[in-house]
């Protein structure tokens, strides 16, 4: 009877294993919430998701999206002050610059350590999708106030 018991555990332990490597291997990091979308979506052209119905965020939807908020990224975290300041942390590192937004809804960010930054979001399906240097960079997560980690 223990080796009956025996050969059925290594039996489902084999089984579990080999359908987790196949599950994982073919998949690319997807942001929490993104599921439901294709596992090439950040390979996209921003461009092919306007065409499938995605719109632009304008200057006062992307006011209300980030003003006094804190926008999560995957290498940080950036507070949009409404004064104009922000802070942010990036790989770790925190910084305090400026943004804007312009007429056509894009950010832009000043930082003294860095080359001058923008980006756009496009809402797709309902989620927000930020836009940097024509790439999709996913869905961000956005939190009321200032929560940069310590």
């Amino acid at each position: 009877m223990n080796n009956l018991i025996r050969v059925l555990f290594i039996l489902l332990a084999t089984s579990w294993l080999v359908s987790c490597e196949s599950v994982d291997s073919g998949m690319q990091k997807i942001e929490p919430g993104l599921e439901k979308l294709e596992k090439n979506f950040f390979d996209r052209d921003p461009k092919r998701l306007i065409d499938e119905g995605a719109t632009r965020m304008s200057e006062i939807d992307v006011r209300t999206h980030v003003v006094g908020n804190t926008e999560f990224w995957d290498e940080g975290s950036v507070y949009y002050n409404p004064d104009g300041q922000l802070d942010l942390v990036w790989h770790k590192v925190r910084s305090r610059g400026s943004w804007t937004i312009a007429a056509d809804g894009k950010v832009c960010f000043e930082v003294p350590s860095w080359n001058q930054s923008c980006h756009y979001y496009l809402v797709h399906e309902g989620e927000v999708v930020t836009i940097d240097n024509d790439r999709i960079e996913g869905i961000l997560e956005v939190k009321p106030g200032k929560q940069l980690p310590r």
